[in-house]
């Protein structure tokens, strides 16, 4: 039997919930998925979770019965799930030390460390999105199985052991400091920066991907070109890493006049300035007369496949009305326009559980057949109101 339960709603009252979690208890030797998306009763949901050690799925979001109460719900540091090989975590903080009484937080030892994950011997796809580290200074993930990883989320440092890794996907700042032995396994990177933009911010940036040595796909936003393009004198820069690189995909979204588009401004004028002060009056007018800057910074193209110049690239964008597509094919030699009008979705092996029963993750109950061959799988869903 296969069964879904859907709950559309802000809260849920707890004897519906003790019921919900009774039936998990009372399958926990054959439920294999479970899916939690519900406010507050951390503690209790918690401790029917764990003893259901036949899961290979978990999802799981839990967050403050107040609604503007964002404090964390702490992770346990014996979580025994010796089947799990997927986990897709959402407002959860990783403790390095002290006890967190009011939600769940990760947890590590003495040594400042928040090591969460070593447990699960056999985890092929981990998904985080809104955590953090309390009271540590690293998030260490270490799995010799891990296959796919994202991170949607900011950590101050974070050290990967993770020899397998093929896929990593990344949501945030690159501020932090991804350091390990074993990047040179990943083939997959999706970027998608949301930083503060400064030159360290960018310098950061760049060693990340000088780090990534053997990757063959590549996907950024324009955000993160642009980004990229504050380090001084970047095309300058020899990029050892991408020799393999086979395709670079690049999505376009506008840039608008906010901090980065003034600190892009200023780079552009002090490069014109160093070689002709007339011209960097010229750009200045021609700034003040309403030009707009590139769409994707000029050349940062060609630095990204400087090794692999055969590389594919592929531009597209879900806002083809900001951007004159003419005009940024010319600037990138008229490699491959393609035009999405719809929201680009993260990777559907990275797709991280929705808010809602309604959207396509979840099948509506009365689509769920009442009886297959298949093990159990469980869902609790709530929709913000």
């Amino acid at each position: 039997m296969r069964t879904m339960f859907d709950y559309h709603a802000d809260y849920i009252e707890p004897q519906l919930l003790i019921k919900i979690l009774n039936y998990v208890s009372s399958h926990n030797d054959h439920l294999h998925e479970l899916g939690i998306y519900v406010r507050g009763y951390s503690c209790l949901i918690m401790s029917r979770v764990s003893s259901c050690r036949a899961l290979t799925s978990l999802k799981f979001s839990l967050s403050s019965i107040r609604r503007y109460d964002i404090r964390e719900t702490l992770f346990p540091k014996n979580l025994n799930l010796p089947l799990l090989s997927s986990l897709v975590l959402e407002n959860f903080a990783f403790c390095g030390g002290g006890l967190v009484l009011e939600n769940f937080a990760f947890c590590g030892g003495e040594n400042g460390c928040a090591e969460p994950f070593s447990t699960f011997t056999k985890l092929n796809s981990l998904i985080l999105r809104s955590c953090e580290v309390k009271d540590a200074q690293i998030l260490s993930i270490s799995s010799e199985t891990l296959v796919k990883l994202a991170l949607l989320d900011n950590f101050a440092k974070i050290e990967l052991s993770v020899p397998s890794l093929c896929t990593f996907t990344f949501t945030g700042d690159l501020i932090q400091k991804i350091c390990g032995s074993s990047l040179s396994s990943i083939k997959q990177v999706n970027i998608d920066h949301e930083i503060s933009p400064s030159v360290n911010n960018a310098l950061a940036l760049l060693s990340c991907l000088q780090d990534l040595a053997n990757v063959e796909l590549l996907t950024v936003n324009s955000t993160t070109l642009e980004i990229l393009s504050l380090v001084p004198d970047l095309l300058e820069v020899k990029l050892p890493s991408f020799c393999n690189l086979r395709s670079l995909e690049v999505k376009m979204i506008p840039l608008h006049h906010g901090h980065l588009f003034l600190l892009m401004k200023d780079v552009m004028l002090k490069k014109v300035a160093a070689k002709s002060s007339k011209e960097a009056d010229k750009l200045r007018k021609a700034f003040k007369a309403g030009l707009e800057l590139p769409a994707i910074p000029d050349g940062i193209v060609d630095f990204l496949r400087q090794n692999p110049s055969s590389a594919e690239v592929n531009i597209t964008t879900d806002y083809p009305g900001c951007f004159n597509l003419k005009q940024v094919e010319e600037s990138i030699k008229g490699e491959k326009i393609i035009n999405y009008r719809s929201q680009i979705a993260t990777p559907a092996s990275f797709s991280v559980a929705p808010a809602c029963a309604d959207e396509s993750a979840f099948a509506p109950a009365s689509a769920v057949a009442s009886a297959s061959a298949a093990p159990p799988s469980l869902h609790l869903c709530r929709a913000e109101i």
